[in-house]
């Protein structure tokens, strides 16, 4: 599931911990103990990114919304940058002619990755690094048991260079003031992190693994955010694999917590280019250093597998810290990377897919969409409503991601808050190809767009409640303070009111969609006073407004579809997503799936 940056672009600048895996450099006063934090190796992803989503403050989010790490500093390349000392050996557990898994263990040595404190602040209690060895250690052993190799990337509380290596063969290492071949930073030496995530990646493809697993704990300032997140590198030739298992994990964790009892935020998998970019500094890299391509210009030799990194709650958040330091967490969050592990190998590598003819093929612009007949009656008859899903604790609104039946169906959702946009050529389309999809509608939408509204119920399309005003109800997105439950009342029951007048008396309940998907136990609660006992969050943004083409929004939405998915696009002017409509109707048809409503989706 992913969240719409275009509706909650907020610069996050402070919210994590000096980047998602730098540890913040200060000083821990109290009883007399001072110490001092050495800036910790950005080992899931030093460099340079792009975008600029934003963080939830006190509110699930649907995408993971880090700041990006100081950059590296600038190296000067070599003639030859291909020829590398070899990476410090690590055993192989055999997997005969299995598949091989790399375990990229985060962090080590005098890299602490993420800390919690003691609440003096005084002492720290858990490192990263000693949690995320533990993870990998014990998901090695099940992995063994299964059939499927195993290479780690470290074995002990230890830096992976811990020699001090030049192991990218740049002539820069880091900085050994006594000579002893290992880093102090009590002495004030410093560590090369460009050669501790060579050597790392040197691990994996010297092993000739198939998949790499870079394993993190997250960590910020802002003590609310909580949850879990994978992230993988897009436009490399094996990004479909990529984004494939780092859903394929995310999903797992979601089930695992489930029966766990645990309740926490899915905050998303997602590709690389939604981080927030800082500055163009040019000597920095544009992916996930441990998901890299080459960069020959700063003597990188990349990984050449399919990998995530993926972040298994936050230590500073006092929920998650509970639970991930508990036996049924860290058993809870190993049995998610083992059974994403063996479901990634059990359906083969998903091969990158080409969708320039497929989206050629079909209907592209305004121009060709407006008033294209529609297959079979003009009219189509309307059809009874689905019952809503049980709801198990009616005190609630219960939150909807992706379908749970098993069946081949797929929900195209449309939020309709800023212009009319292309509206008319999206239910041009839908028409078109006898397809049913479901609309998130502000108030205020609907009062400029009397004849779309109507037309989007006769039509047999679905509408769900997007508030009048698009204001969130939490405050989080926008930064602003909540709403009380008076204003919420409000806003809910003004848009139901125009809604049914409108369209003749269409009932929008009980499907709401948050704005800026900003929704915490509150909201819920307040949601189900108000009859709203289905919150509709979603499983793909398409990311039109960010200017994508149809080709990539169909390459990134449309192509290997899952049972269940529920994908978010909008009707606004700014995006590509009506003329991506027609191609992505057409691959999921391809695939075998039917398209429905939100209603029809989560039918048992």
């Amino acid at each position: 599931m992913r969240h719409d940056p275009r509706e909650k672009r907020r610069l996050m600048r402070s919210d994590r911990r000096a980047g998602e895996h730098l540890l913040l450099a200060g000083t821990l006063l109290g009883t007399g103990l001072i110490l001092v934090l050495t800036a910790s190796l950005f080992v899931s992803g030093l460099g340079r990114f792009r975008g600029d989503d934003a963080a939830q403050v006190a509110a699930p989010t649907s995408a993971p919304v880090p700041t990006a790490p100081p950059p590296l500093a600038e190296l000067t390349p070599m003639a030859s940058p291909t020829a590398l000392p070899a990476a410090p050996a690590t055993p192989v557990i055999a997997a005969g002619d299995g598949p091989l898994v790399c375990l990229d263990v985060g962090h080590g040595g005098i890299d602490w990755g993420n800390v919690r404190l003691s609440e003096d602040e005084t002492e720290i209690l858990t490192y990263e690094k000693d949690l995320v060895l533990a993870q990998s250690l014990d998901l090695e052993a099940r992995l063994k048991k299964r059939g499927i190799g195993v290479v780690l990337t470290r074995r002990t509380d230890s830096e992976v260079n811990a020699a001090n290596q030049d192991i990218n063969g740049d002539g820069e290492v880091g900085e050994d003031v006594n000579g002893d071949g290992r880093i102090d930073p009590e002495q004030g030496e410093t560590v090369s992190n460009l050669d501790e995530l060579q050597a790392r990646v040197n691990m994996c493809n010297d092993a000739g693994a198939d998949l790499l697993m870079s394993v993190h704990v997250n960590g910020a300032a802002n003590t609310f955010l909580n949850g879990y997140e994978t992230w993988w590198v897009k436009d490399r030739p094996i990004s479909d694999q990529s984004r494939r298992f780092a859903e394929l994990v995310a999903e797992s964790m979601g089930i695992a917590f489930e029966a766990a009892g645990f309740e926490t935020t899915f905050r998303g998998a997602a590709d690389d280019t939604q981080l927030y970019l800082p500055d163009e500094d040019q000597g920095t890299f544009d992916h996930y250093v441990m998901l890299s391509p080459d960069v020959p210009t700063r003597n990188f030799v990349g990984s050449k597998m399919p990998g995530i990194v993926v972040e298994g709650l936050f230590l500073s958040n006092d929920d998650d810290y509970a639970f991930v330091t508990t036996e049924a967490g860290q058993d809870a969050i190993v049995s998610a990377y083992e059974q994403a592990i063996v479901d990634y190998f059990a359906s083969g590598d998903t091969a990158p897919v080409s969708v320039a003819a497929l989206v050629a093929s079909a209907p592209q612009t305004r121009s060709t969409l407006v008033g294209t007949p529609a297959v079979g009656a003009d009219d189509p008859s309307p059809t009874p409503r689905p019952s809503p899903p049980a709801n198990p604790d009616p005190t609630t609104s219960q939150i909807l991601q992706r379908g749970q039946s098993g069946r081949k169906e797929v929900a195209l959702t449309f939020d309709a808050g800023a212009d009319r946009g292309d509206a008319e050529q999206i239910l041009d389309t839908l028409k078109q190809y006898d397809v049913k999809a479901s609309f998130g509608m502000t108030g205020a939408w609907a009062e400029a767009n009397p004849d779309l509204v109507k037309r989007m119920a006769d039509e047999g399309h679905q509408i769900f409640n997007h508030t009048w005003s698009h204001r969130s109800f939490t405050g989080a997105s926008p930064n602003t303070d909540p709403l009380t439950y008076e204003e919420r009342l409000k806003e809910i029951e003004d848009t139901e009111e125009i809604i049914r007048e409108v369209t003749g008396g269409y009932d929008t309940r009980p499907y709401f969609r948050p704005p800026y998907g900003d929704y915490d136990a509150s909201v819920l609660s307040d949601l189900a006073d108000a009859g709203y006992t289905a919150t509709v969050m979603w499983t793909c943004d398409s990311f039109g407004w960010k200017g994508w083409t149809a080709a990539e929004i169909v390459q990134y939405c449309g192509t290997n579809p899952e049972p269940g998915d529920n994908i978010l696009m909008h009707v606004g002017q700014d995006s590509q997503d009506y003329a991506a409509l027609p191609a992505m109707i057409e691959s999921f048809r391809a695939a075998g799936f039917t398209c429905v409503t939100v209603e029809q989706l989560y039918q048992p």
